[in-house]
């Protein structure tokens, strides 16, 4: 079976790409406004997780629109590599 035709793999994989369409324009503005780049991941980091704790993180999948839940797997995976200044 084809990996687009397995809803709960499907599922699964959206809600990370979903929620990097988030976090990486917000790390970039928050660098781009003067924060080192560590401290712009930390906020846009922050920020995600306080979304997700509030339930408003939602992303439509073919079975209908869902909630993503406070899970590490959506903020953790960031990292930046080179200088963090």
């Amino acid at each position: 079976m084809k990996p687009a035709q397995n809803r709960g793999f499907s599922g699964r994989m959206i809600g990370p790409a979903r929620v990097s369409t988030r976090t990486v324009p917000a790390f970039y503005r928050n660098w781009m406004a003067g924060a080192s780049k560590a401290r712009g991941l930390r906020r846009a980091q922050l920020r995600l997780l306080a979304d997700l704790r509030a339930g408003t993180v939602r992303v439509e999948t073919r079975a209908g629109p869902i909630i993503l839940p406070e899970n590490p797997r959506f903020w953790a995976g960031f990292i930046l590599i080179g200088e963090p200044e």
